[in-house]
């Protein structure tokens, strides 16, 4: 894994520091490797992923987004799209479940309640 840029992490959206955006992937943590007892595959790749994340000069404790896919945001890749977002009868909708397709969500909405969350974070997180 290689830092290639900062993101705001809006949900199912990535939003790069230029405007561009992605498709949320995978996320994990920069955690150096330790010895423990491995109890599950899935346990086993995680930890796998937070010391690549470490051994390709990712700061420890940092999120690390990966496996995001760009967004094409012209009309016809939206009307098109499985991606998070989705253009339908003119209006943007933000698709925030990949396993509900029908988990639509009006972009200004789902902004205005990201954006919410992140200046005004529930207690405890």
């Amino acid at each position: 894994m290689t830092p290639i840029g900062r993101v705001w992490r809006l949900g199912a959206l990535l939003l790069t520091t230029d405007g561009a955006l992605f498709a949320a992937g995978r996320v994990t943590r920069a955690e150096r490797p330790a010895r423990r007892s491995i109890t599950a595959n899935a346990v086993a790749e995680q930890r796998a992923y937070r010391a690549a994340a470490v051994a390709g000069g990712f700061a420890e404790g940092e999120t690390v987004n990966f496996d995001a896919r760009p967004i094409e945001l012209d009309a016809t890749a939206l009307a098109e799209a499985s991606d998070p977002l989705v253009l339908d009868s003119g209006e943007v909708f933000v698709r925030w479940s990949a396993a509900q397709p029908d988990a639509l969500t009006p972009l200004e909405r789902y902004l205005a309640d990201r954006v919410d969350l992140l200046v005004n974070p529930p207690s405890g997180a």
